[in-house]
């Protein structure tokens, strides 16, 4: 499971552990006149930053969905990475142009021990740092802290390249070494910053996550032969990813096994630790031989479903349509519980298909829960709208056309 209150204490504890580091790093780098060392304490007061940013975007993705977020906050996050990755940018900048400046005008670096072991030891602890982001970010699938991570690790090496840069300079009299490094940590620097705000515009946009796609396809392809699947939909949202997909089963399977296929898939794919939350809709395979009724009045198509005197049920196979009888509506003078009598009696012809021109809600999720499609008739012969279905001519009903009949 994703855990985002353990990366939100990571965060904190790393943003104040951070700017610690930033602190001696800024201290010495005054009191040894280097130039390596200061660009480095800025570069890890941006980690700062960027830290603080991801213990702020973590928090309010905790925050629980409500009726104006439905969804969650989980966005949140996505945000604060991009704008950490812009910080990171920013700071790529500076360190760019401070290097070029230290290239063109080298300055000797005053007790240069202090500040290469200085360098070495910040190198050392940025390390261990970035190691334990990375963890927390693994736990928490945040963007923001997977970026402070990258950050973590470029402040380790930019700290290594001044250990061996205030040592070339101070003692192998390579005087702009220090200009160079700075200009190769701000390089690296770029880099990080330029993917973190890649990545962070990617999940604002919706993308589907690879890896996260994969392990669900995994899931979906180990189902039963009988059983497909299409319509794979993915989309991150901070840390989280929500999902749904369609799934066909036999004609012939009963409604009860169908729903239970769609509930084991449904918990498979939730015990992906960062998908929040999965929708699994279940659609019936187009058999050779459809049934197909439509409720008729005076031969015509009736003007409502559960009023209608009789159910005209017609056989469609290879295009070719053939009625084979009429079924009497016992619910159509019912003033109690007419539709839902009425899609009983619908149901006992097991149908594939009903065409109605009105149909109310209960007797709509009736014959929905029973896997049966509904299709919206423009015409008064019950004959021709069955050969419009045939020929895939008939809108498809998703809700119903009226409240009550």
């Amino acid at each position: 499971m994703v855990d985002l209150e353990y990366g939100e204490k990571v965060a904190k504890r790393v943003a104040l552990a951070v700017a610690g580091l930033a602190a001696v790093k800024g201290v010495v780098g005054a009191i040894t006149n280097s130039a390596a060392l200061l660009a480095d304490a800025l570069h890890s007061i941006t980690d700062v930053l960027t830290a603080a940013g991801a213990w702020i975007g973590l928090k309010i993705a905790r925050r629980p969905a409500n009726e104006r977020f439905p969804y969650g906050y989980y966005r949140a996050e996505s945000i604060v990475a991009f704008v950490i990755s812009a910080a990171i940018l920013w700071s790529a900048v500076e360190l760019f142009l401070e290097g070029v400046e230290r290239i063109q005008n080298p300055q000797p670096v005053e007790k240069p021990w202090l500040a290469a072991g200085t360098a070495l030891l910040a190198a050392v602890f940025s390390y261990y740092i970035s190691r334990v982001e990375s963890r927390a970010a693994e736990a928490s699938n945040s963007g923001a802290l997977k970026a402070v991570s990258a950050e973590s690790l470029a402040d380790c090496l930019s700290s290594f390249v001044v250990f061996l840069a205030v040592l070339a300079g101070a003692y192998f009299n390579v005087p702009w070494a220090e200009g160079a490094s700075t200009v190769v940590i701000a390089a690296w620097v770029l880099k990080i910053g330029l993917e973190s705000a890649w990545n962070a515009v990617l999940s604002l946009m919706d993308v589907a996550p690879a890896e996260t796609r994969k392990k669900v396809e995994s899931i979906l392809e180990g189902l039963d032969e009988t059983v497909s699947y299409r319509e794979l939909r993915l989309r991150k949202a901070g840390p989280m990813v929500f999902g749904e997909v369609t799934v066909t089963v036999p004609f012939d399977i009963p409604v009860a096994k169908a729903n239970e296929i769609a509930r084991q898939i449904r918990e498979k794919v939730l015990e992906i630790p960062e998908i929040v939350d999965f929708r699994v809709y279940v659609e019936q395979e187009e058999p050779e031989e459809k049934t197909v009724v439509v409720p008729v009045d005076s031969g015509t198509v009736s003007k409502s479903f559960a009023r209608a005197p009789e159910f005209a049920v017609y056989t469609v196979r290879n295009g070719t349509v053939e009625k084979i009888k009429t079924v009497r509506n016992t619910a159509a003078e019912r003033e109690v519980r007419r539709g839902l009598l009425a899609a009983k009696n619908v149901l006992r012809e097991k149908p594939y298909a009903v065409i109605v021109r009105n149909i109310g809600e209960i007797s709509y999720n009736t014959l929905k829960n029973e896997l049966v499609r509904i299709y919206l008739a423009d015409g008064d012969d019950p004959c021709e709208e069955v050969r419009k279905f045939a020929e895939k001519r008939l809108p498809e009903l998703h809700r119903p056309t009226v409240e009550r009949e």
